[in-house]
């Protein structure tokens, strides 16, 4: 998370690996297969920003509100 920000619509970079808690992160199992993935620093969820499908799109940290743009299947 870009600046270790607890705030919404914070940044998410790449950045070199760190143990810092800004680096952390949680995948929360959903019933439908789905996960979100929570930051261990701010409890916040990354986020597609406008729920949009569009390249090149900016992820951010959001309050966890159980949003399609919230939801990541992996693999």
């Amino acid at each position: 998370m870009k600046d270790a920000s607890v705030q919404d619509y914070a940044t998410v970079i790449q950045y070199g690996c760190g143990n810092n808690t800004n680096q952390q992160w949680r995948l929360v199992q959903k019933d439908n297969g789905y996960f979100s993935i929570e930051a261990r620093h701010s409890g916040k969820c990354l986020t597609v920003t406008s729920a949009s499908n569009d390249n090149d799109t900016t992820l951010i940290q959001y309050d966890c509100v159980e949003g399609n743009n919230q939801h990541f299947r992996l693999g």
